[in-house]
């Protein structure tokens, strides 16, 4: 099997530099151009999957011109309480908390009536687990999701969690072989690139 792991297109809260977590955000003009241009890029999948977000939702339907089927367990860690605040460099040392998620995972601590990353990789893992045991070994299937999600996969599945290992631009592809019961990373692409 070949799964490509796709991180949604530049939304309207990365466009405004807001911490989104699972907070709902539409493409903005610029990701919707970003995502027209994985159409050269990506091949005929046999199945496409999405988070429920908008902003991965609307990047696969505009990659492949077909409607994703919605995986609720993909979305974006929930990070409570600082969700919509904009994301500054300068943030005061307990909103930096957050910004630990995206750089070192383990130093993450979890905000008031966010989602621990404990929680958050066995959310996905488990969608993702079941998603592998019911797809045909054969196929080509694509996932377009967040950042995020993409972190907790490689890191349950390939014990990836270096900080710019983990790191992933709007519409970076990640690309998996998966056989016999063991997953290889085949490659990662940007678009620009």
């Amino acid at each position: 099997m070949e799964i490509y792991l796709i991180r949604h297109a530049q939304s309207v809260g990365n466009a405004q530099m807001l911490m989104q977590g699972d907070l709902d955000y539409s493409l903005s003009q610029s990701g919707i151009e970003q995502a027209k241009q994985l159409i050269s890029v990506l091949p005929e999948f046999d199945k496409i999957y999405s988070s429920r977000l908008l902003r991965a939702a609307e990047t696969a339907k505009i990659a492949t011109g077909r409607e994703p089927q919605h995986i609720k367990d993909f979305a974006e860690l929930d990070i409570g309480a600082i969700a919509g605040k904009p994301y500054d460099q300068n943030m005061d040392d307990h909103d930096k908390r957050i910004s630990y998620f995206y750089l070192e995972h383990e130093q993450y601590h979890q905000e008031v009536d966010g989602e621990s990353v404990k929680d958050f990789i066995l959310r996905v893992s488990r969608a993702f687990a079941q998603l592998i045991d019911s797809t045909d070994q054969e196929s080509q299937i694509a996932i377009f999701c967040h950042g995020g999600t993409m972190r907790a996969i490689l890191h349950k599945y390939l014990g990836i969690m270096d900080s710019e290992e983990a790191d992933f631009k709007n519409c970076e592809i990640v690309i998996l072989n998966y056989k016999d019961g063991l997953f290889e990373l085949k490659d990662r692409i940007y678009p620009d690139d």
